[in-house]
């Protein structure tokens, strides 16, 4: 039995005998089982290792942002407050849910051999909750990287201010030093 070509385009979907390479409808690429399978492995792969480690670094400052301001394991300790340990950890579980969700998707094509768009309409809330929560944390500290000017203190010096507490990041422009 030949291999079926399945066109990548999201209205199309034709299917053609043989391998072909472009869509006699669309003419986006088309595919083989036998490449979805090839491309699931990459896929698969990137799920492991965002979910690894991202999950061990969670494991690891799951004590100190659970625990805001008190010293943890040998006087290590999270200096913001208990919302900012919130929001950090919730960024952390949604990228770790992000890899879970590459995982499952790369499984499903390396067993089927065609990739599922309802598996990645799964993927595309997960991946924007992640977008908007690493953008309103950034907005939170004070920094935007989309073009927002950036505070200085009396000194000059850059910094980025949070919104919900005392917390300062400096910025050392060109002096590679920490303050």
């Amino acid at each position: 039995m030949p291999a079926a070509s399945i066109c990548h385009a999201p209205a199309c979907g034709h299917r053609a005998a043989g391998q072909v390479r472009a869509c006699p409808r669309y003419g986006s690429r088309m595919c083989t089982p036998s490449t979805e399978r090839r491309l699931g492995l990459p896929m698969l792969l990137c799920g492991v290792f965002l979910t690894g480690f991202v999950g061990v670094i969670t494991f690891n400052l799951a004590p100190m942002l659970l625990h805001p301001g008190q010293d943890v394991y040998g006087g290590r300790r999270f200096t913001g407050d208990a919302d900012q340990a919130r929001t950090v950890l919730q960024i952390f579980w949604l990228v770790i849910a992000v890899g879970a969700a590459a995982m499952a998707a790369g499984t499903w094509q390396m067993v089927t051999g065609r990739r599922d768009h309802l598996v990645m309409l799964g993927v595309l809330p997960l991946a924007a909750a992640l977008f908007l929560a690493a953008r309103g944390t950034m907005t939170s500290l004070g920094w935007n990287p989309f073009g927002a000017k950036a505070c200085s203190n009396e000194k000059g010096a850059p910094v980025a201010r949070s919104a919900s507490s005392n917390l300062v990041l400096r910025i050392n422009a060109g002096s590679g030093g920490h303050e």
